[in-house]
This record gives C-alpha cells, structure tokens and sequence, in this order.
C-alpha cells in the first residue's frame, strides 16, 4: 500500500523528535492517504466482483479481506519494527559526547 509514503514521512521529521512521536506524526500525516488507498482498491474489487464469474467474485471477496486485514497490520504491528530500525540509525548518525 503506502509503506514507502510511510516510512518517507517518518525520516522527513526531525531527528531529535523521540521516535514515537515521529511515527505517531508521520501516520498522522500520509495515514488518510493510504485509506483512501485501500477504500478505493476495496471499491474495485467491489465492482469487479459483480462483472465476473462467481469464482472470479469469490476470489475477489477474498482479495478484499486480505486487504483489510493489511491495512490494519499496517497500522499496527510494523511500527514496532520501524521505531527500533530509526532508533538504531539515529544512534548510528549522531556523534557520541563523552
């Protein structure tokens, strides 16, 4: 869906936010985008699912609930993995004071 546009906003904010909030703010920013995204890919499948034979629906239906079901992992469960992956490259980029 969107994992670049999120992972772009989240390295455009400042390094010296904490990283939750540079997160919290980058969902904030492209999170509408990628629902629209996905409410749009639902509609298609939506129409496409009534134009079609029924195995072709039936695969579409499925199509959509994988779908959804990703859109909710993408707001949820990845962004463990990208708060630990910009901490440890924002302690690679800045100097260490002794």
């Amino acid at each position: 869906m969107g994992r670049f546009r999120l992972i772009n906003a989240v390295l455009s904010k400042p390094a010296e936010m904490p990283t939750t909030s540079r997160i919290a703010n980058a969902l904030g920013d492209v999170g509408h985008l990628s629902l629209a995204a996905a409410a749009q890919n639902l509609m298609l499948l939506w129409l496409l699912s009534r134009m079609v034979w029924p195995g072709v629906a039936a695969f579409c239906a499925f199509a959509a609930v994988a779908l959804i079901f990703d859109f909710c992992c993408y707001l949820g469960v990845p962004t463990v993995p990208r708060s630990s992956h910009i901490a440890i490259s924002d302690q690679k980029v800045q100097p260490h004071h002794c």
